[in-house]
Formats: structure tokens, sequence, C-alpha cells
């Protein structure tokens, strides 16, 4: 996991983020030394999405620590739980709520693929399924009416969305060659979506012709998602044997 995880998500992000430095740069933009490591652990940005990115990372070395401490995965999953606790608090003192207010849903993720035999079972059983899903709805509907009254509320608001969609594709099957391709290439598209809107609103144009933006904005984004997704999947080819 340190290699073929962090370190390979990591090393993706710190060269879009040298891309987004010489972008700066070249619009006339500088930074101090210390902005630029920092950018690079995602704690920064010099104009790169980074959030996601930086719980991405935290998640992925919490969960290494957690199944390298605890032999067994029950035991590694409640710790995993401890720490994102631990970690939503310490956030939610130095940063914005976005930052970690959907992090429950990583150690949740991996409760349910830990009793997946036993979830199938009964979601294999319709009228428990319906049961299911309706309570599912129920509680979406009721948190979702507090989901802005704290951010533990809006964690759990999240969980429940997410166990909605996972009790939806259970029955409903969604293939969708567009978003499978979106979806192979999502890192690079919420990477490199910022250069395009950051060089036009520079010049001006963003708000002169705002839809012109966002059309132009997505072709160029999707163009340059595609070309680091080549590139990249070369270099891992060479970096990581496995993939």
């Amino acid at each position: 996991m340190p290699r073929n995880r962090i370190l390979k998500v990591w090393l993706h992000f710190a060269l879009a983020v040298a891309l987004f430095a010489v972008v700066q740069l070249l619009l006339g933009r500088t930074y101090s030394a210390k902005r630029y490591v920092l950018s690079l652990l995602a704690w920064e940005s010099i104009g790169n999405s980074n959030w996601y990115i930086f719980a991405i990372l935290c998640l992925y070395v919490m969960a290494y620590i957690c199944f390298s401490v605890c032999k067994e995965r029950k035991n590694a999953i409640v710790l995993l739980i401890a720490q994102v606790v631990l970690f939503m608090l310490f956030m939610a003192k130095h940063r914005q709520e976005y930052w970690f207010n959907t992090a429950l849903c990583f150690p949740a993720g991996m409760l349910i693929a830990y009793n997946r035999e036993k979830i199938t079972e009964i979601l294999s059983d319709n009228k428990k399924f319906l049961l299911i899903l309706l309570s599912a709805f129920a509680a979406f509907y009721v948190l979702n009416c507090y989901k802005r009254a704290d951010y533990w509320f809006y964690s759990i608001y999240a969980v429940v969305f997410t166990l909605l969609v996972m009790l939806v594709t259970v029955k409903v099957e969604i293939r969708s060659p567009v978003l499978k391709w979106i979806g192979d290439r999502l890192f690079w598209i919420y990477i490199m979506q910022r250069i395009p809107m950051m060089v036009l609103k520079h010049f001006g144009y963003a708000s002169a012709h705002p839809y012109r933006t966002a059309l132009i904005s997505f072709v160029v984004t999707i163009i340059l998602a595609l070309f680091f997704d080549i590139i990249f999947k070369k270099i891992d080819r060479m970096l990581y044997k496995s993939v």
C-alpha cells in the first residue's frame, strides 16, 4: 500500500502541482518556498485542488497503520474508525468542514466490505431489502434537514447517502460508457479543471463570457485529463510492474 497507493497518488499529485507552479509562473505569480512545500503535501494550494487529495492520503496512511498494527481485520477497522474521528476533530480546528465531513464514508465502506457476505444474504430477501431501503430513505430525509447544523450530522448524512446509492445499485445495474470513461480519469479531471479556469480568469475572459468559459474549461479539462492519463499510465507501467 505505501508504494502502490500512497506513493502513487502523491506522485501524480506532486507532478500536477509542479504543472500548476509553471502555469502560475507564466501568469506572473510566485509563492513562498513554504507555500510550495505545503502545496506538495496538499495542506496548501497554489491554485490547484488539494483538500480531497489531502484527505485521501491521510486515510490511506491511517488504513496502512491500522492494518499493520492489528492482525484481525475487524480490529483494524475499529481502530481506523477511531483514527478517522480524531482526524475529523483535528481538521475541524484547522480547516473548513468540506476537508473532512465525508471521511467516515471510508471506514463505512470497509465495514460493508468486511460483512459483504452477510449483507448480500440479507439484501437477497426482497422484504428485508425494501425495509432497509425505506429506513435508509427516512434517515436520509431526516438528516437532510439537519445536515448543516453540525459537521457530525453531515458526516452521517454522507454515509447514509452512500448507503442509498449502494442499495439502489443492488437492484439497478448502471451501464454507461461515458460515466466509465470519466470514472477511469476522474483524478486528472479533478486536478486539471482549475487550469483553464485560472487562465481564463486571469485574462478577464471568465467574467466577460461565463458560459463560454464553462464550455472551454470543460473541453480543455477533458483534453488535459486524457493527455495526462495516457502519459501516466505509461509511467506507472514502468514504475509499478503490477499495474
